[in-house]
Parts: C-alpha cells; sequence; structure tokens
C-alpha cells in the first residue's frame, strides 16, 4: 500500500476517535436561529449570507447538526516554501480558483479530482504544460485518489519533472461529491478543530486562514484570521487548536490557506456544523 492511502487510512482511524457530534432534531427554526444569533455573533461572514429560517417554512424547520473532516496533505517538497490551497467554494474550484491563489514566481498549477476533472483545471500555460509535455508522470499514488479528492498540483516550468501535489481529502465522504453537494447546499460553521499530524511542526499554524468570497458578478472579499490567536494559555496540547466563530460556506466561500514544506504532512480541519440548508429538501417541501 502506498504512503498516501497509508496516511488518509491513519486520518480516517483517527478522525473515528476524536471527538464528534452528529444530531437531527426538529424545533421551531426561527427560535432557534433568533437565539443562535444572541448567542454569538458571527466574526467572518465575507458572503453577508446568514442563513435564517426559509419562507413558507411554516414556522417550523429541520436543522441538522454535524461534525466532518477534511485533510490536506502535501506530497513533494520540490519547491522550497509553502503552498497555498482552498477548501470549499466548488464555483471556483472548477477555475482553479483562479482570482483565490496564487502559484509561486516560475510554477504553474493544475487542479485535478473527480471522474470529470481528471485532465485537470488551471491557467492556460498549466494547461499547456500538463497536456503536452510527455515528461510530467502522475505518480499511482495521486491517481489512486483523484476519484476521491481534490489535487493541487504545483509543476515548476523549467522543469516539468519536478511537481509538488496538495491532496484534499474528506474522512466522511469523497471530497469531490462533497463539493458537488456545496454548489447548492450551504452550512455554517460554528468551530474549527485545527490539528496537525506532527505535533513538532507548530510553525504550520503560523500561515493565516482567509475566508475569501467573490461572487459571480465579481465582488471579491477577504478576510483573515490568525489561527495561533485562538490557542489559550493553558493548553498543553500542542497539535490541536479550537478556531471559534461563525462563517458560511456556499459555492462562492473558500477557506484559503498554505501548507510547509513537509513532506507527507497533513493538517486536518474537523468542522463542526451549526445550520445546514439543503437546498433540494426545501424545494421539495420536505421538513
Amino acid at each position: 500500500m502506498n504512503k498516501l492511502q497509508r496516511r488518509l487510512n491513519e486520518l480516517e482511524q483517527r478522525a473515528a476517535r476524536m471527538s464528534s457530534f452528529e444530531a437531527n432534531y426538529e424545533h421551531d427554526a426561527a427560535n432557534h436561529y433568533e437565539h443562535a444569533d444572541k448567542a454569538q455573533a458571527p466574526i467572518m461572514n465575507p458572503s453577508g449570507s446568514i442563513l435564517k429560517a426559509p419562507s413558507g417554512y411554516g414556522g417550523t424547520g429541520r436543522v441538522d447538526a454535524a461534525q466532518f473532516d477534511l485533510n490536506v496533505t502535501r506530497i513533494n517538497t520540490n519547491f522550497n516554501g509553502v503552498l497555498p490551497y482552498a477548501l470549499f467554494a466548488p464555483m471556483h474550484a472548477r477555475q482553479a480558483y483562479a482570482n483565490f491563489i496564487t502559484p509561486p514566481a516560475g510554477w504553474s498549477l493544475v487542479v485535478m479530482g473527480g471522474s470529470d476533472w481528471n485532465g485537470g483545471v488551471g491557467n492556460a500555460a498549466a494547461l499547456g504544460i500538463y497536456a503536452l509535455n510527455t515528461d510530467i508522470v502522475i505518480p499511482d499514488a495521486i491517481r489512486q485518489v483523484l476519484n476521491t479528492s481534490l489535487v493541487f498540483a504545483y509543476i515548476k516550468n523549467d522543469d516539468v519533472t519536478k511537481i509538488d501535489y496538495v491532496v484534499v481529502s474528506c474522512n466522511q465522504v469523497a471530497y469531490n461529491a462533497f463539493l458537488a453537494a456545496n454548489m447548492v447546499d450551504v452550512f455554517n460553521m460554528s468551530k474549527i478543530r485545527y490539528q496537525i499530524s506532527d505535533s513538532a511542526q507548530t510553525v504550520q499554524f503560523q500561515q493565516k486562514l482567509v475566508v475569501t468570497s467573490e461572487s459571480i458578478f465579481g465582488k471579491l472579499d477577504r478576510q483573515s484570521l490568525s489561527v495561533g490567536a485562538y490557542k489559550s494559555p493553558g493548553q498543553f496540547q500542542t497539535d490541536i487548536i479550537d478556531v471559534n466563530g461563525s462563517f458560511d460556506s456556499d459555492k462562492e466561500t473558500a477557506l484559503v490557506s498554505n501548507i510547509i514544506k513537509v513532506n507527507n504532512f497533513t493538517s486536518t480541519f474537523s468542522i463542526f456544523v451549526s445550520r445546514f440548508d439543503k437546498h433540494n429538501r426545501l424545494e421539495m417541501g420536505q421538513k
């Protein structure tokens, strides 16, 4: 079994041991949102789309509370520095997050993943390099996860045999299926439990999380968050930080960050969901 697959299996096992919750319950949605908003005002919401009780819901709705885990793993360290990646915002994933992340100078980015993305998407130069140069070989370890993960492939322009990968996966469902659902389903995150695979690499926590949103009309908003500021003085764990706040995830809004230069290093984001809006369920009049 290759190293990447072993790493993904380890992450799934670790996630099962981490504290999580999942519950479905019914109550008055309007009262729930009113009380939640008073208890904790959003600190980040670039898209301005905090979920409210949907009209026509008769005052009663179904609210889902859940938790899921996203893993971000770096494979190879040809580039001497951090590499950017983005989570969520499926509308922009299909454009290789063009206005969200910038490849390092002298490198091109191709985003791959899913049955319809195996050819990759990215800027014209990167696509040309990827499609036309026979020297580029995608390792089997990467090919094996393409249908379930999103892969950021950074290709050195003057030596295309050097490629670094950032692989995003989800423990609960295939991440590409998650992105497809995120095109219509929106949710509010109340907390992110941020864990690193190597407790000696706490420098990863110096990389900011940037909530970035771009509307279909081109309006771009960014709000950055310093992860280290959330570490409590009395906290003894060096490999976990709980980032408390409230912000939305939808097709336009991404969580952008960087991953440090350590091969097979993984950042795991355990996302706690406080509110969830399934558009298809609402349209069918289901509670």
